[in-house]
């Protein structure tokens, strides 16, 4: 009996030794998915359901012309969709640029496919991303 009231103790003694006495901030735990891993298009707050894709067309930036992506979506419910989306564009070490646009509306008809535009503001962006919404 004694051992079993001796096992509690012991482990708030334990903790007790580990706790940080300096309180230092909780640093952020890595991702596991590696940036390949991550998809180029991204529906949130339950949009994953109602739309799908088809293959983007990619007219990369070439003779003073900015990169200009086209994403076909569908929207495969019995009801019309309101959404917003935002593109985002990366240089070639991956970093977002800061002259990407804001969020754009679009209604998607049941069944219909819409088609979603983003053109890159400067001519070093090389990859993109699009996130997807229901519009507010």
């Amino acid at each position: 009996m004694k051992r079993y009231l001796l096992l509690p103790l012991m482990t708030v003694l334990f903790a007790a030794c580990q706790a940080d006495p300096y309180k230092s901030p909780q640093g952020v735990r890595p991702d596991p998915l590696s940036t390949s891993a991550i998809p180029q298009q991204i529906v949130i707050e339950g949009l994953g359901q109602a739309i799908v894709s088809s293959k983007p067309m990619v007219n990369p930036a070439a003779d003073g012309r900015t990169l200009h992506v086209t994403v076909p979506v569908r929207n495969i419910t019995d009801q019309p969709l309101n959404v917003q989306y935002r593109f985002e564009f990366f240089d070639q070490q991956g970093k977002a640029l800061r002259s990407n646009g804001g969020w754009v509306f679009q209604h998607i008809e049941p069944t219909l496919t819409a088609q979603l535009d983003g053109v890159a503001l400067e001519t070093k962006a090389v990859d993109w991303s699009v996130v997807i919404r229901p519009a507010h």
